[in-house]
Order: structure tokens, then sequence, then C-alpha cells
């Protein structure tokens, strides 16, 4: 092959993939094997068992693990932007934290979403997004302040946990369980303070809130973790949000990923893989992450 012939085709691979994020550089890589080394990413993240990334105020969820959102489908906004609605109401958005060391066997309502890149492994040219707090179970957050870490509407000392003393995961139990007559303990919860500035250091407080989620009793609904996170700044572009992958966890997620897919490579040039997640069971199984080449939609389209 000669030398203007490897240029037009770099341009041409370029075309179908070009944008895509930091992983996808390597031309000309088959789609294959490059969303196989995602999924191989997610699982590495998911066994690693670090509590800080470099020093107790850099959280595991900057280099570790994998902060996940499951997402709908809208006419009004992109599935990967925020709703409208709770950016209105002054509300960040929420995500899951998906860990060997704090396993959830289900996420919020909708069997497809997004995965984001660790604070840390944030592609140039990408937003990164600021993580704001953590609760051990769904933290009902449609109903408290500050962007959604604050006091619950309905519930005095619901405030962040760090305001109240509470540093630990014991101490968070005892706080979770003092009134066994509430219908809904995860509405009286306190948050893990994950700001700078905050009273306890964000590792150490990242720790204790997945140390906390093995410990709480485990209802049938509203049992994911719940990590908030601050939205990106108004006009941010689909090239620079900082997906990793989209995911879904059962069949009927499927088609609504595959558009999602194909909506993110319209707006951005980015192939971003789909992959499936086989969330974990408590005791039992670890999760999984498969890429399937079948689940993706073909690019270009002939």
């Amino acid at each position: 092959m000669t030398a203007s012939m490897n240029v037009l085709l770099g341009l041409f691979l370029t075309a179908i993939w070009g944008g895509c994020n930091a992983d996808y550089q390597d031309y000309p890589l088959p789609r294959s094997t490059l969303g196989a080394e995602v999924a191989k990413r997610l699982d590495q993240r998911y066994h690693d068992r670090r509590t800080d990334c470099g020093a107790r105020a850099q959280a595991a969820y900057l280099c570790a693990g994998i902060l996940l959102r499951t997402t709908t489908s809208s006419t009004e906004f992109n599935t990967w932007e925020p709703n409208p609605a709770t950016v209105d109401a002054g509300l960040g958005m929420s995500f899951s934290y998906l860990s060997v060391l704090g396993p959830i066997e289900m996420l919020y309502k909708h069997a497809k979403g997004l995965v984001i890149y660790p604070g840390q492994q944030v592609p140039a040219g990408r937003v990164t997004l600021n993580v704001l707090c953590a609760f051990p179970v769904d933290g009902a957050t449609a109903n408290r302040d500050d962007k959604g870490c604050g006091k619950h509407r309905l519930h005095e000392g619901s405030q962040a946990c760090d305001v109240q003393g509470i540093t630990t995961a014991e101490q968070f139990l005892e706080h979770y369980t003092r009134a066994p007559e509430l219908a809904y303990p995860h509405q009286a919860q306190c948050a893990f303070n994950l700001r700078d500035g905050a009273l306890q250091p964000a590792a150490d407080a990242f720790e204790q809130m997945l140390r906390a989620t093995n410990l709480v009793p485990h209802a049938p609904v509203n049992d994911q973790n719940e990590v908030m996170i601050d939205n990106p700044p108004q006009g941010t572009s689909a090239r620079e949000w900082p997906i990793e992958a989209i995911f879904y966890t059962a069949p009927e997620g499927l088609p609504g990923a595959q558009i999602d897919q194909r909506n993110f490579f319209d707006k951005s040039g980015i192939m971003l893989p789909i992959i499936k997640i086989t969330l974990p069971v408590r005791g039992g199984r670890d999760a999984a992450f498969e890429y399937i080449e079948g689940d993706q939609v073909t690019f270009p389209e002939s």
C-alpha cells in the first residue's frame, strides 16, 4: 500500500470513528477489540479495592469503581444531559457507584444508561464532572436542598453527615435506624459530603459510605446507592461529555441503548460501545461486563 493510500485509509477510519475517546484512537483496531477493551477496563475498575486515589482528599471514585447513571429517552433533551426540570429545581445528577467493595443489586428504574470516566482518567477535551455527595441507599434527592445533598423537606436531622458528626459507617447505621417507625428511612438519612472543604476527607467519607451499603438493612426497592454529581457547564457539547460507554442490564434496555449510541454518534462523532452489565448478587456473583458485537449499531450505515 502506498503512502497516499495509507493517508486515505486513515482519513476514512477517522471519519467513521473520528472524535472517539482516547482509547479509540489507535486506528485501525477492529471495533470489537476496542469494545472488549472497554469491558475489560470496567471489570478491572470494579474489582479495584483502592480506598483513595493517591491522597485522602482523593476519593476512590476518581480512579476506581464505576459511576453509572440510568437514563430514559426524551424528545425534549438529549438522554445524556440532565433533565431541565431538575436543573431548574437546583438539583444535580443522580448516579450510582458499582464496586466490589459496595455491591448493589439494582439501579434506579431504567435498564439502560451511561458510564462516565473516573475523574483522573477523563480524556483531554472532555469536562470533569464534580462529585458532590453520596448516600448508601437511594437518597430521595428530589426532595432535598443543596443540589440534592442537604436536608430532606420532611425530616429534621437529614442534613449532611459531616455537620452532624457522623463520620463512620457504624454511626450512619445508628442514625439510619434511629426511627424504626419511619416508612421510608432512606428519606431521613444523611449524605456523606464529598465536596472540597467538607469536615471529613473525601476518601474517608466515600470509604465509609461504601461500608455502610453493606451494613444497612436492604429493601426490595430504592436499595441502590446514590451519588450526586454537579451538572456540567451550560452549553457543554456532546463531544465534551466524559462518557466512557453506554450500558444495559436487561434485554428491554438494549433498544434504548442502541438509540442512545446512534444519537450520541450523530451529535458528537464519537462511537460509544454498548456494554452489557450483569449486576452483582450480595454474597454470590460479582458484576460482569460484556461487549457483544451484535448489540452495536452498524457504523456507517449502508
